[in-house]
């Protein structure tokens, strides 16, 4: 038989269960749109030579704001899967 604990349980591993759902699917989905970001501007940079600079600018950009949350957040590496 369920007693109400264990219905509490599984109704809670079933909301956590959607939610981690939404979350991978969300980064998926951003990765694929950025990507797809990504290979439009390698071909715009073909172009015209100035967006090459910028493109170096922006990854320059991300590196500096990966570096600062790696430096607040010292034990933060691997790629999350144990």
């Amino acid at each position: 038989m369920l007693d109400r604990t264990r219905l509490q349980v599984v109704g809670h591993a079933i909301l956590i269960g959607i939610g981690v759902g939404i979350v991978v699917s969300s980064f998926r989905f951003l990765i694929e749109k950025s990507l797809k970001m990504w290979q439009l501007g390698y071909h715009w940079a073909h172009s015209n030579a100035s967006l090459i600079l910028v493109m170096i600018g922006l990854l320059l950009l991300i590196g500096v704001f990966i570096g600062k949350l790696l430096k607040n957040t010292p034990n933060a590496m691997g790629s999350g899967i144990p």
